[in-house]
């Protein structure tokens, strides 16, 4: 499913009327990771990474900030994704925008000069612990308060837990479920009406 076999283009024709929409779509030529390993987790990296394999990006170049790991490099190598040593990743991104289109995925925060970069950002991530009501659970939470880590059986995506548009149950917590990446994020797509 990930093997790069040449561009791909996929064009889907819908009349409307008398109004033909024609909808054509292709994978980016590069997709540019920026990573701290302290702000995402190494399964939200790699499934990011993953998102653009899928989608048959043809290069991915990672850019990461402070420490690097084993596991990270392990990953890497795995992915056949190319890794660049350098102190200035707005460099290699005005390399790589000179003559095709790509993305920015932003998992360090560097904010970097380039359209379009996507920038999830895990202090928008809200986390609920959901405990039923009752008078043995709040009992519960009284005595065990001075001592009590916050739980983390779920995850929320969008910020206040009441409001999240997503919950991951604590099975899934292995896996990465990104509220603004998708396949299409990795291809560009254009749309004519004749």
């Amino acid at each position: 499913a990930v093997a790069q076999r040449g561009p791909e283009l996929v064009a889907r024709t819908q009349i409307l009327g008398h109004v033909r929409e024609i909808v054509q779509s292709q994978p980016l030529s590069w997709a540019f990771f920026c990573v701290d390993l302290s702000r995402f987790s190494l399964p939200a990296i790699f499934s990011a990474m993953t998102l653009s394999l899928v989608a048959k990006v043809e290069t991915i170049v990672v850019h990461v900030t402070g420490q690097i790991s084993d596991y990270f490099l392990f990953g890497c190598d795995l992915l056949s994704v190319d890794q660049i040593f350098t102190g200035s990743p707005q460099a290699i991104l005005n390399v790589l925008s000179q003559d095709q289109k790509g993305v920015v995925i932003d998992l360090a925060g560097l904010n970097l000069d380039f359209a379009p970069t996507f920038c999830p950002d895990p202090l928008n991530y809200g986390v609920v612990m959901d405990l039923p009501q009752s008078a043995q659970v709040q009992a519960y939470l009284e005595v065990t308060a001075p001592v009590q880590v916050q739980g983390r059986p779920y995850i929320s995506y969008g910020g206040q837990p009441e409001s999240a548009p997503l919950v991951m149950a604590q099975e899934f917590l292995g896996c990465w479920v990104w509220d603004i990446l998708s396949l299409h994020t990795f291809r560009h797509i254009r749309t004519t009406y004749s």
